[in-house]
C-alpha cells in the first residue's frame, strides 16, 4: 500500500483522496472528476482545464480555485456565468456574488465600478449577499451580465474585482468519507468497476474499512498455524524449550546490567530538540501503569490525556493519540512543533515526546492538578464554591499575558482554540494555557493565513468562518466569549437555554443594558458587590468589543491586557487607567456605556488589523 499517499504539485502540499494527481497517483487513488494535473507548478483541475486549485480543506470537504483564463490586466474578464457540469462540486454560499455588465456607454450598471477596458464598456458589481444558485441574474437594458462567486469578505468594494478574481472562489464536494477506512489502517480509493468509493486494504479493496476482513484474516491464519503445530508439535516443544533455556542464561548475566542502564535509558534515546526531550515508549508505558483507565486525566482533543509518574519523580500528563490517523498525526506533529519553541509562565509546559519512529505518538506535559477554568466555573468543580471575582480576573489577566506572547513572538503564533476547557489551573489558580493542534504559525510579513475554519462552536470568529482568513483578531473574539463566561458562568454553547450561542446572548444584554441579568453574583460578598459591579461593567464593555463582526473594531490582544490590567486598580471614584490605544476616534459601545467620562474622552478604536 502507501501508493495513494499526499502529493505535492507546486506550493499545494497535500493533494489526496478525493483527488489524485495524474502521473503520480494511481487512478483509483480518487474519483475521476477530482483529477488533478500538475502544470508548471499549477494544480490544475482536469475536469475543468482552466481552473486552478489553490487550497484544499479536507476538514469541511471544500477547495479554492481560480480561472486561469481570466487575466484582468490583458482586459480578460468573465462573459459567461460559472459553469462546471460536476455534480459532485457545488458552489459555497460562503461566496459573494461579483457581476459583470458589458453595456454601451449609456447603460451601465447602478451602484458599479467602470472596468478600464478598451474598446468594451464593462463595470462590475459586488453584491453584499452571499451567493445563491437560485438567484436570478440581475436584468439592465442593453447589457449582458456575468456572474461570478468570489471570496469576498468584509470591507471588500466593486473595484477590488481584480484581486477577488485572483483570490478566487470556494467549492464543496459531496463524496463519501474516508475516515473509517483510515481508522482501520486502510487507505481511500475509487473503485472503477463499482463507480464508488472503496478502501484499500493489506489483502485487497473492500467496501468500507479493512477491520473486519482482517479480523477474518487473522482468523483463518490462526487455524492454519493450529494445524501446522499440532502436526509438528513435539518438535516445536523441544526446540522452544531449548532456545528458551539458552535466552535465559544469558538474560540472567545481563539482568544486573539492565537494572542499572534502564534509568539513563530515555536520557540516551533523548535527542536535543531545543527546549524538549525524546521519551522511550517504554518509559511513558511504566510511568501509566501501561495507559490504566485509572490513570485517565480525560480527552486532549486528538488524544486520551493520562497522569504519569515520571523515573526522575515527575508527575506528567501524557497524551496518548487516538489512533494511526493522518489528520489527528498532523495536529500531534503541530503541537510539538509549536511549544517546542515556547516558554512562558502562563503556557503548558511540554517536555517532550516519542520519537517519530515510536510504535505510539505520545506527549508529556507538566502536570497541572486544578483542572480547567470551565470545571470551575460551570463543570465537576463548581458546585462547592464559586470562584471570586478576584481569581477570575486574575485569570482573565493571566489569559490575556499568554496571548499577547503568542502574538508578539516571531513569527506571531495564533492559539485558534481558545476557551475555557483549554485554560488549566495550578494549586494557586495560575493559568496554564494549553492544547496548541490547532495552532498556526503566521508567516512574516503575512497580513493572514489562509485555512479551513477550526476550532470549537461558540468561540469560533464568525469572519473567520464565513472567510477562510485567521488573524491575531480571531483569538480576541475567542477570548471575549472567554471573559463573558467568567462574568455569568455560563457555558459558550448550551442548547438548554433560549439563547444557545453565549456570544449572542452576552451582546444581546449589553445592547439592551441589562449586564447585571447577566452576572454571576456569588462571586461577590454582599459588600462587595458594589465595586463588583463597577469593574465587571468595565470588563463586559472589553468584552463587548471583543466579540464585534468587524475585526477592525475588536482590539488588539495587547490592548485588551492593558484594560484588564487597569481594572485591577479601579477603585470607588476612580477612572480605570487606559493602556494603549491610537488608531481613529469612536470606537465601539453598548447604548449605555459603562464608562466614566474620562474614559470617553479618550477613547479610541482600536488599531487597525493585521
Amino acid at each position: 500500500m502507501n501508493s495513494c499517499k499526499p502529493l505535492s504539485c507546486g506550493q499545494l502540499q497535500n493533494i489526496s483522496y478525493p483527488f489524485w494527481l495524474s502521473g503520480k497517483h494511481p487512478s483509483y487513488c480518487g474519483y475521476p472528476s477530482f483529477k488533478v494535473s500538475c502544470q508548471n507548478n499549477m494544480s490544475i483541475l482536469s475536469m475543468s482545464d482552466s481552473f486552478q486549485i489553490l487550497n484544499i480543506f479536507y476538514e469541511n470537504q471544500s477547495v479554492v480555485l481560480n480561472d486561469t483564463k481570466l487575466d484582468t490586466s490583458k482586459c480578460s474578464f468573465p462573459n459567461s456565468d460559472l459553469s462546471f457540469g460536476l455534480s459532485m462540486f457545488e458552489i459555497s454560499s460562503v461566496n459573494r456574488e461579483l457581476s459583470f455588465f458589458f453595456c454601451n456607454s449609456s447603460h451601465l450598471s447602478p451602484d458599479s465600478v467602470r472596468v478600464p477596458c478598451q474598446p468594451l464598456n464593462i463595470s462590475a458589481q459586488l453584491s453584499d449577499d452571499n451567493w445563491v444558485d437560485a438567484k436570478p441574474k440581475p436584468s439592465l437594458r442593453s447589457c449582458h451580465v456575468a456572474r461570478r462567486p468570489v471570496l469576498g469578505c468584509a470591507g471588500a468594494k466593486s473595484s477590488d474585482y481584480a484581486v477577488l478574481l485572483r483570490r478566487g472562489f470556494l467549492l464543496k464536494w459531496n463524496v463519501a468519507d474516508c475516515t473509517e477506512c483510515k481508522q482501520s489502517n486502510g487507505e481511500c480509493g475509487y473503485s472503477e468497476e463499482r463507480e464508488s468509493f472503496t478502501c484499500l486494504c493489506d489483502d485487497h479493496a473492500h467496501l468500507r474499512h479493512c477491520k473486519y476482513e482482517k479480523k477474518k484474516r487473522k482468523q483463518r491464519i490462526e487455524l492454519i498455524t493450529i494445524g501446522v503445530s499440532a502436526g509438528t508439535g513435539a518438535s516445536l516443544v523441544v526446540f522452544g524449550f531449548l532456545f528458551w533455556y539458552k535466552r535465559w542464561k544469558r538474560n540472567k548475566k545481563s539482568t544486573i546490567t539492565l537494572g542499572r542502564s534502564y534509568s539513563a535509558e530515555s536520557s540516551s534515546m533523548r535527542e536535543d530538540t531545543g527546549y524538549t526531550s525524546i521519551f522511550s515508549y517504554r518509559e511513558l508505558q511504566e510511568a501509566t501503569d501501561n495507559f490504566s483507565e485509572s490513570k485517565e486525566l480525560g480527552d486532549g482533543g486528538f488524544g486520551t490525556v493520562y497522569k504519569g509518574i515520571l523515573q526522575d519523580g515527575r508527575t506528567v500528563a501524557i497524551k496518548r493519540l487516538y489512533g494511526n490517523n493522518y489528520k489527528r498525526a498532523e495536529q500531534f506533529m503541530n503541537e510539538v512543533a509549536i511549544l517546542s519553541r515556547l516558554r512562558h509562565q502562563n503556557l503548558v509546559s511540554l517536555y517532550g515526546s516519542t520519537s517519530r519512529h515510536s510504535r505510539e505518538l505520545l506527549l508529556v506535559y507538566e502536570f497541572i492538578p486544578n483542572g480547567t477554568v470551565a470545571d470551575h466555573l460551570h463543570g465537576h468543580l463548581s458546585h462547592s464554591s464559586p470562584l471570586p471575582w478576584p481569581i477570575r480576573l486574575n485569570i482573565a489577566i493571566q489569559t490575556a499575558t499568554a496571548l499577547t506572547y503568542l502574538h508578539a513572538i516571531q513569527p506571531p503564533i495564533i492559539h485558534r482554540d481558545v476557551k475555557t476547557t483549554n485554560i488549566l489551573l495550578d494549586q494557586n489558580f495560575n493559568v496554564k494555557v494549553a492544547d496548541f493542534g490547532l495552532s498556526r504559525l503566521v508567516p512574516v510579513d503575512a497580513t493572514h493565513v489562509s485555512t479551513a475554519p477550526q476550532g470549537t462552536p461558540g468561540y469560533l470568529d464568525p469572519v473567520y468562518y464565513r472567510c477562510y482568513r485567521l488573524t491575531d483578531k480571531s483569538d480576541v473574539y475567542s477570548f471575549g466569549v472567554v471573559l463573558m463566561e467568567l462574568i455569568s458562568s455560563k457555558p459558550a454553547v448550551d442548547v438548554r437555554r433560549s439563547e444557545i450561542n453565549l456570544a449572542s446572548m452576552a451582546v444581546d444584554k449589553m445592547q439592551r443594558n441589562e449586564l447585571e441579568e447577566f452576572v454571576d453574583w456569588r462571586m461577590f460578598g454582599e459588600e462587595e458587590e458594589g465595586k463588583g459591579m463597577r469593574m465587571v461593567k468595565v470588563v463586559g464593555e472589553l468584552a463587548f468589543r471583543c466579540l464585534q463582526g468587524e475585526r477592525d473594531l475588536r482590539p488588539a490582544i495587547k490592548e485588551v491586557l492593558e484594560v484588564l490590567e487597569g481594572v485591577v486598580r479601579l477603585e470607588d471614584g476612580l477612572v480605570v487607567e487606559r493602556g494603549g490605544g491610537g488608531g481613529k476616534r469612536g470606537g465601539p459601545e453598548s447604548p449605555d456605556t459603562v464608562m466614566e467620562q474620562a474614559w470617553r474622552s479618550e477613547d479610541t478604536t482600536p488599531g487597525s488589523s493585521l
